[in-house]
């Protein structure tokens, strides 16, 4: 999984849309697409701004994932369990948000 998928759901799990997030970020909504297609990548600046917005850790957005989903960090690792944690509520939140 990549960067730009990573931001694309959070930020539709948050419901926040695509040029809300642009403009916090104080960046254009063409470059948040392109972003978040994987045509381009953020600066570190940016990648800050995006996840502060998003409420989220920034190893959230970097988490990568192999072709078959598979965490690419060891299943007993605490980074995983962490980011776990964090999509976990993400979800919660949602759920609770659509009843």
């Amino acid at each position: 999984m990549s960067l730009g998928r990573n931001i694309r759901l959070v930020r539709i799990a948050r419901g926040i849309a695509l040029s809300h997030l642009a403009t916090e970020a104080g960046i254009s909504s063409s470059y948040l697409s392109l972003i978040e297609s994987g045509r381009r990548q953020p600066s570190l600046r940016v990648l800050r701004l995006l996840a502060a917005h998003l409420q989220v850790p920034n190893s959230v957005l970097l988490w990568e994932t192999g072709a078959s989903g598979d965490a690419a960090v060891s299943e007993g690792s605490e980074h995983l369990q962490g980011l776990m944690a964090v999509l976990y509520k993400i979800l919660q939140e949602v759920e609770t948000a659509q009843t």
